[in-house]
């Protein structure tokens, strides 16, 4: 009986040493089953990285990131870092109609090409940032002219560096001719991204967020371009205003507040709004703003204005702008101001450059 125990593991370890053998030949000269091992490897390794998810923090970040300047904010490494950031958009908008009023310019810094303009509104103190692109020509009087960006990514840093086929990137060198381009670089964009050092965050980390706790990402951006407008009125001779689109919406609120002496509104206002229209997460979202800025009160408004207004549509573009273009409609409803003029031109959405060359270039 001891003999065949000792036979069976005599086996064993022939068995063993046999199949360890064999294992380095498979490797060495990759014969049966080398193959079909790295096929199983593979499959379970793919299974294995299916089932794996980012983390919550990876999830945020998800749309490009400008490389055209130096970040400003450093990478965003802990969940509640994130939230401390977005929560640094949040203002109180129950006196929207007031906001102008109430922001007190406490300094300003130039940098190279960026301008900085430390603020207060209420009790927040912060700080809105432009770039800053000189006009070519000195004249008698100086004009500083604000730029509000349009929706999408990093469209500062495409007006100001001429990037791609921008649909609204010719602007600054447009108006530079006549005065100081300053470009509003709103929060999240461009070198004031919030990051992980590879990525941003997009509108979907806080826009919903914003106004599920009573505030406005728009708002917020708003009240830094006023706060820039401000800048300008107590340094310029003359200010303008300038926005197509989501920038057009937000320069002509601007404008009915802070009263420059030009505001531009390429396909940003209709009459049509006042109804339900189509609309994203990238676009002017203020609870309740309707109620004081729909198309009566603004024509009122604007009658009351000292500042001269320039509104354009497209006839090519897609939107209820194009319908808007097509049927005057908006241009009806100013018709007999004498601070307005309105013009349909035959492109699409964009800046209709004669139309402002003629209308900033006047007296």
């Amino acid at each position: 009986m001891g003999l065949n125990r000792l036979g069976r593991i005599f086996v064993f370890l022939i068995l063993l040493a046999g199949s360890f053998i064999w294992g380095l030949a498979t490797i060495q000269y990759k014969i049966v089953p080398y193959k079909q091992i790295l096929y199983l490897l593979d499959v379970f390794k793919s299974e294995d990285d299916s089932n794996q998810s980012p983390s919550v923090l990876d999830q945020h970040f998800v749309a490009k990131l400008s490389t055209r300047d130096s970040l400003k904010y450093p990478p965003i490494k802990k969940l509640e870092e994130l939230y401390s950031r977005i929560d640094n958009y949040r203002l109180d908008i129950d006196a929207l109609a007031d906001s102008f009023d109430r922001i007190e310019v406490r300094g300003f810094n130039v940098s190279q090409h960026v301008l900085a303009v430390t603020y207060q509104l209420d009790e927040k103190i912060d700080t809105a940032f432009a770039y800053l692109n000189p006009s070519s020509i000195k004249k008698n009087k100086e004009v500083g002219i604000l730029i509000i960006p349009g929706s999408g990514t990093n469209q500062s840093s495409a007006i100001y560096y001429d990037i791609g086929n921008n649909y609204q990137k010719s602007i600054d060198n447009l108006v530079k001719e006549y005065g100081d381009a300053i470009i509003l670089v709103k929060p999240n964009e461009d070198f004031l991204a919030i990051h992980n050092g590879k990525n941003k965050i997009s509108e979907v980390s806080y826009v919903n967020y914003l106004l599920n706790v009573g505030s406005s990402y728009s708002y917020y951006y708003l009240v830094q371009s006023m706060a820039i407008m401000k800048y300008i009125k107590s340094n310029y001779d003359q200010s303008v205003v300038c926005g197509l689109s989501q920038g057009g919406v937000a320069a002509l609120l601007n404008a009915l507040q802070s009263s420059p002496d030009k505001a531009v509104i390429a396909s940003g206002f209709s009459t049509l709004k006042d109804f339900p229209y189509r609309s994203g997460l990238d676009q002017i979202v203020i609870p309740d703003h309707k109620s004081i800025y729909n198309s009566r009160d603004i024509k009122e408004m604007i009658r009351n204005s000292s500042t001269q207004f320039l509104f354009t549509w497209g006839l090519e573009e897609k939107t209820i702008h194009g319908s808007d273009a097509k049927q005057m409609i908006s241009a009806k409803l100013f018709a007999g101001l004498s601070n307005v003029v309105t013009f349909s031109h035959p492109g699409g959405h964009s800046y209709f450059e004669p139309a402002i060359v003629d209308f900033i270039g006047s007296e």
